[in-house]
């Protein structure tokens, strides 16, 4: 009786010019997907953030304007009754008060545009944030200012950090390497295969269990097998065809890197630009804003004293209200340019757990997300 055999063995192909053997280059292959996934994921994110944070950001924008719009109406308002208390004395004629009329009409109108802007740009910012989103949904308005960073970012520093951390870069390189061993492993498929195997041990034979069992213990026999085995295709159109799609998906990706390098480089220089120069506006509008307000103060003294008309003080007016809402438009684009900046260097995901937004319901009920 034979008793079952105890036969270490090992084999070795050779001809194989990959360091992926079958067996590593399909252990590499079944991880790529989970790889992709995870390299992907930091693209999504950063996307979402970055759309996130600019809605939130123009919903400031939104709110700025609605209360631009309604200081404009109540100093129109309040000029329409300076207007109708001078008609009531005899120092304006009856005619008087219809260019303030009009200047209030469309101070309501902007100030409804406003309104419905603000209300779009809330349901906007409650999808990104997966809340409901329904008819009668508070409204909410933004509760944070912009502030303006003391050191202006660099192209330097900006462009190391957004070649060494772009998400989308990161992730085309993982699938390179990825393409890179599929292309290898293909390739080792157009060699012909030179397999060496080796298998050996001890074996017990005898009439009875216990005897063979016996034997194979005490080592009263030993088995050593060894094969070469050559192996080589004829044709090979299917193994040649992997090789060449293989080959073709890694130029691919090389091509889809290059662009997105050269793409990046751009954005980046633009971005960093636009920083600069969106800062430099929000100096002059802000000094802008200060004289319009000194030049409206002036207005009214000079019309209270009759030595302007009633059009002077609503220019003047309209002037603030202008110079007001490109200034808030300025700093919105600030942090806009910056957000963006920061999704390019991946910056933005190293303070995903420290973002705060700060909202507040329409009625001054304030929450924080």
């Amino acid at each position: 009786m034979d008793h079952p055999e105890h036969c270490p063995d090992t084999s070795s192909p050779y001809l194989a010019r990959s360091r992926y053997g079958s067996g590593a280059g399909r252990a590499a292959l079944r991880a790529s997907p989970e790889e992709r996934c995870r390299s992907a994921r930091g693209s999504v994110l950063a996307d979402l953030l970055r759309q996130v944070c600019q809605a939130y950001w123009g919903l400031h924008y939104a709110t700025v304007e609605v209360a631009v719009r309604r200081a404009s109406l109540d100093l129109a308002q309040e000029q329409l009754r300076a207007v109708q208390a001078a008609m009531r004395v005899g120092n304006k004629p009856s005619s008087a008060s219809a260019e303030v009329e009009v200047a209030i009409a469309m101070h309501r109108a902007d100030m409804l545009t406003a309104e419905q802007a603000r209300r779009q740009q809330s349901t906007t910012l409650r999808r990104l944030l997966g809340l409901a989103v329904g008819e009668h949904d508070p409204v909410f308005v933004a509760a944070d200012t912009p502030t303006v960073d003391r050191v202006e970012p660099t192209v330097a520093d900006a462009m190391a950090k957004a070649m060494q951390r772009h998400p989308d870069l990161l992730a085309l390189q993982q699938q390179g390497r990825v393409a890179a061993i599929a292309a290898e492993v293909a390739e080792d498929a157009l060699l012909p295969q030179l397999d060496l195997a080796v298998s050996g041990g001890p074996t017990g034979n005898a009439d009875s269990a216990d005897a063979a069992l016996s034997g194979l213990f005490q080592l009263s026999g030993y088995q050593f097998r060894a094969s070469l085995t050559f192996a080589h295709p004829l044709g090979r159109h299917a193994a040649t065809g992997r090789a060449a799609a293989a080959r073709a998906a890694r130029q691919r990706l090389r091509w889809a890197e290059r662009d997105i390098r050269d793409r990046l480089r751009a954005d980046v220089v633009a971005t960093v630009d636009r920083v600069v120069a969106t800062r430099s506006q929000i100096e002059v509008l802000a000094r802008a804003t200060r004289l319009a307000e000194l030049d409206l103060t002036a207005a009214r003294a000079r019309y209270a004293a009759g030595r302007a008309q009633g059009f002077d003080v609503l220019r003047r007016q309209a002037a603030l209200a202008e110079a007001q809402l490109r200034e808030a438009r300025a700093r919105v684009d600030y942090v806009g340019h910056r957000i963006t900046l920061e999704a390019f260097t991946a910056e933005i995901l190293e303070r995903i757990d420290g973002t705060r937004l700060g909202l507040a319901r329409s009625n001054d009920e304030r929450g924080r997300i």
